[in-house]
């Protein structure tokens, strides 16, 4: 469960030996006013709608959106047997992850979110809950999930329901987000008018999560005195096997003055 959502594993009575999918509602039924309601409403169809198009096995895709259920909106979702979230596969399996596949792990949501910037969508929450990795044989792969604050820049196709921050929700947007994602966000997340940025900040956040097995802090208040202290993430800080371009890497994605940044995901 997340602040406004619930996700539920269901599986197809008439299919049987069918996939299962992954079904998210959003729970307009417990806000307190309407704006709230609205703003649930807004991000059940932004989840939806941003991944229309959008055809890459290292991104989640959403096969339905329903209005019919009671609680509120429900998307249904792409969804694997055996598919852990990252978090607990890295909790699972750090120690037996070989350096060159956990290269590999960080080149898969590169080429992902690469995938997604070049048709003008951002995730901008980037985080280890909105990642699933399903085993190919002993071989991770990678999928993004969790789009409900995605935005694209105006005058795009669907500019009217997928905005940038500074559109109506501005100071709403972080109630969608899930809690666990708050030590891997930009510090200028709520506030930020480059969305590539943020998915920059977060690729980085999580290439420090693969390299260490160690997540970059355990709340938003501990990230922002790392960031203040050392001026960005240094994996080496925790983990002796991170090699200096590995601590280039992550370090010149998370500087915490976005203009220092690594200046795209390509």
């Amino acid at each position: 469960a997340g602040p406004t959502w619930q996700d539920y594993l269901a599986r197809s009575l008439a299919l049987p030996a069918d996939h299962p999918r992954r079904v998210r509602i959003y729970l307009t039924e417990q806000t307190a006013s309407e704006a709230e309601r609205k703003s649930v409403q807004r991000a059940a169809h932004r989840e939806y709608l941003a991944l229309q198009g959008i055809t890459h096995d290292g991104i989640v895709r959403a096969e339905q959106y329903s209005d019919e259920l009671l609680p509120g909106p429900a998307v249904v979702f792409q969804h694997g047997k055996d598919w852990q979230r990252l978090d607990h596969f890295m909790a699972a399996r750090h120690g037996e992850l070989a350096l060159e596949t956990r290269l590999e792990m960080i080149r898969q949501l590169a080429e992902a979110l690469d995938h997604a910037h070049r048709r003008h969508l951002y995730h901008r929450a980037l985080a280890p809950r909105a990642i699933y990795v399903e085993l190919d044989g002993r071989y991770p792969r990678l999928k993004i999930a969790d789009w409900q604050v995605a935005a694209r820049p105006h005058g795009t196709a669907t500019s009217t329901t997928l905005t940038t921050s500074a559109g109506p929700e501005a100071g709403t947007i972080f109630r969608h987000v899930e809690r666990s994602a708050a030590p891997y966000l930009a510090p200028e997340f709520q506030t930020a008018q480059a969305a590539a940025l943020l998915d920059v900040f977060g690729l980085g956040a999580l290439s420090y999560l693969i390299l260490t097995g160690e997540q970059p802090a355990a709340s938003r208040e501990q990230l922002a005195a790392r960031l203040n202290k050392d001026g960005a993430l240094v994996p080496s800080s925790v983990a002796d096997s991170v090699s200096r371009p590995m601590d280039d890497l992550v370090r010149e994605a998370t500087q915490v003055h976005p203009a220092d940044r690594t200046e795209s995901i390509r």
